[in-house]
């Protein structure tokens, strides 16, 4: 799976390791579940460890509560992830490809959760020390570290990367049974942004 498919990936855990992890966690949830809508521009890095090479990508992220989302991966390999009232676009201009899904297959994901019903990490997962580091905090920032409560074929741990100082979250990290590992740095925050509901809708331009 490439990196351009990490949206998928959104269906797993998270961690508690480094500075008052539990007030800082607390603060972050109390902060996000009062948000109607965010943006953000995130820089991603996928690992495969059998090939051992990392591939990065970077895109801007958009979402609206309760849960429409849409992620657009730019550079050499821009793709589309869409999560509408009712469907699921996943678009690939190179290929000019359009696969469509049903919204409720995303709200079934775990890890979605968190965003679509304002879910706390801590029905679902349990604090661990971190099996490898995958940021470097500064001394504003705490890493935490989750696994699932529940087994889960994908996932073994999540790290989340906290801003003291700030409720806005600075990355977010998988990794998975076979040692494969997914990042991503979040910058540019705007909190509560208008967003139409067309920008969770596909619209082919060609039938404009």
């Amino acid at each position: 799976m490439g990196i351009k498919h990490l949206f998928f990936l959104f269906c797993f855990a998270w961690p508690a390791y480094g500075l008052a992890a539990e007030p800082l966690l607390n603060h972050f949830e109390k902060e996000f579940f009062t948000w109607q809508s965010f943006q953000a521009s995130f820089q991603q890095k996928y690992h495969d460890q059998a090939s051992g090479k990392t591939l990065t990508g970077s895109g801007q992220l958009w979402f609206r509560a309760p849960a429409l989302m849409r992620w657009e991966y730019e550079g050499e390999e821009p793709y589309q992830v869409i999560i509408g009232k009712s469907k699921i676009w996943l678009i690939d201009p190179l290929l000019d490809s359009v696969t469509v899904e049903k919204a409720s297959k995303a709200q079934n994901l775990p890890g979605l959760a968190f965003f679509f019903q304002k879910e706390s990490l801590r029905q679902s997962y349990q604090p661990i020390s971190p099996r490898q580091t995958l940021f470097n905090p500064t001394a504003q920032q705490s890493l935490l570290a989750f696994q699932p409560k529940t087994p889960n074929e994908g996932l073994i741990e999540l790290q989340l990367l906290l801003n003291h100082q700030s409720p806005y979250l600075a990355g977010i990290a998988f990794i998975d049974p076979q040692g494969n590992w997914r990042s991503l740095r979040f910058t540019h925050w705007i909190l509560n942004p208008v967003l139409p509901l067309q920008t969770f809708e596909y619209v082919n331009s060609i039938t404009k």
